[in-house]
């Protein structure tokens, strides 16, 4: 087996068989003898550089997309609250009130009714029955009846 180095600094191994050594000499003919060469860079150690390349830039991803996330979950948590913008000189503010505010009554206004319904005896008996009965005002009932039928009639005459 010969080894050869050429000028790039990659070493080969090289053997010859004995056909191809006794060329001169008359042999009977025997069947040739496959063999590799297997050609090793003594230079190159690890892995190539495109290896540490494609690294990188999965590096680099990894980390603006980390990056974007936690950006993301802390707008998120602080209620997406971002820096005030203040208006440019361009930008003119109006306001106009959407709704007009009525003052609100202190005293709520009660209903007749039920204050004639508290002035009744919550008792059992016959002869109470019958008092607050007779001592019932119905009259303001049958008005706001009479009014309701009078409003009805006039709309619907039309």
């Amino acid at each position: 087996m010969n080894e050869q180095t050429n000028p790039n600094g990659y070493t080969s191994n090289v053997s010859l068989s004995d056909e191809q050594v006794n060329l001169g000499q008359d042999t009977p003919a025997s069947p040739p003898v496959a063999e590799t060469t297997v050609v090793v860079s003594p230079l190159r150690r690890g892995p190539p550089k495109w290896f540490y390349f494609i690294f990188l830039l999965v590096l680099v991803a990894f980390i603006v997309v980390t990056a974007i996330l936690i950006i993301t979950l802390n707008n998120k948590q602080s209620g997406g609250k971002t820096a005030e913008q203040k208006p440019s000189s361009q930008t003119e503010i109006t306001a106009t009130p959407t709704k007009e505010l009525s003052p609100t009554p202190s005293v709520p206004q009660v209903d007749p009714a039920i204050l004639k319904l508290n002035q009744l005896d919550s008792s059992d008996e016959l002869a109470n029955i019958e008092t607050d009965t007779k001592g019932t005002d119905l009259t303001f009932i049958e008005d706001s009846l009479s009014a309701l039928d009078s409003k009805i009639g006039s709309t619907s005459g039309r």
